[in-house]
Formats: structure tokens, C-alpha cells, sequence
């Protein structure tokens, strides 16, 4: 059976809301929040720009959170299948779309297609090294200087 490009179009949206889903609960277990699950949704902390916010979703951002301590990270989830055996490519086109204001983090899921069935590679975070900078080894300064000074 081939498939028309619809069919494909489809399943590729499908996929990539797993993932979108995949990396929201991740982060809910991680941050200790509460996701978004059809039934909670003036609790919950994390969710899906498409179900809560059209204006982030707009800006091209995946996952909305409620709390003020992540309103700077803008996070763009993407699935790419490779074709080549040799290279394996992550485009980040996706995170030059994103408002620039704030700290842009692309994570892709990347797989290939060896026989019918699609295989994982791996799971990737990707983002600028300014970004990068401003988020994580300035919190590690920060957190470091901390340690230090409390001896």
C-alpha cells in the first residue's frame, strides 16, 4: 500500500505531537509540575502552546508553562527522519523562527527508516551558545558562587 502525502502530512503531525506530549510530561516529572491531561486545566503548570496560548503558538513555541520561572525558555519540538546512513542532520531553522527574546531550546527526536519501520536514533537539545551562556553557566555561576560563599 503507498500513501498519498496527505496520509504522510498526517502521520508526521501525529508523531510530532507524541513527542510534543513525550517532552511535556518529562519536564512535568522533572520540574515536579503538574501536566496538562483533558481534565485539569486551571491546575495544571505545563501544557501544549496549541491548547493554551495561540499567541505562543504563533511565535512558534511548543510548550507553555504557567509559573513565572520559566518565562523566559521558548521550547520548539521537532521529529526529523534521516535518510542517510553516513550523516544525520538536525535543522534549526526552527529555532532562528522563534522570538528572539527569549532562551530558544530545540529538541528533536531524530530517526531512520532501515526497513518499513522507522527507528530511533536519539533524542536532541539543541540552541544558540548566547543562549546557552545566558542560561545555564550563568546559573552555574550562580550556583557555584553560592556554594563558595557559604563555607
Amino acid at each position: 500500500m503507498t500513501r498519498n502525502r496527505s496520509q504522510i502530512g498526517k502521520k508526521n503531525r501525529k508523531d510530532g505531537r507524541n513527542f510534543e506530549g513525550w517532552l511535556i510530561k518529562r519536564l512535568a516529572a522533572f520540574f515536579n509540575l503538574e501536566h496538562f491531561n483533558n481534565k485539569n486545566f486551571f491546575t495544571s503548570n505545563i501544557g501544549s502552546t496549541g491548547v493554551f496560548s495561540k499567541i505562543l503558538d504563533g511565535q512558534k513555541q511548543d510548550i507553555w508553562f504557567k509559573d513565572d520561572v520559566f518565562k523566559d525558555l521558548a521550547f520548539q519540538c521537532k521529529k526529523t527522519l534521516t535518510h542517510g546512513k553516513d550523516k544525520k542532520n538536525i535543522d534549526i531553522q526552527p529555532l532562528l523562527d522563534m522570538n528572539q527574546d527569549k532562551i530558544r531550546i530545540l529538541v528533536t527526536k531524530v530517526t531512520m527508516r532501515p526497513n518499513k519501520n522507522e527507528k530511533e536514533i536519539g533524542k536532541f537539545v539543541t540552541m544558540s551558545y548566547e543562549d546557552f551562556e545566558k542560561y545555564f553557566l550563568n546559573l552555574w555561576k550562580e550556583s557555584n558562587f553560592t556554594e563558595s560563599t557559604k563555607e
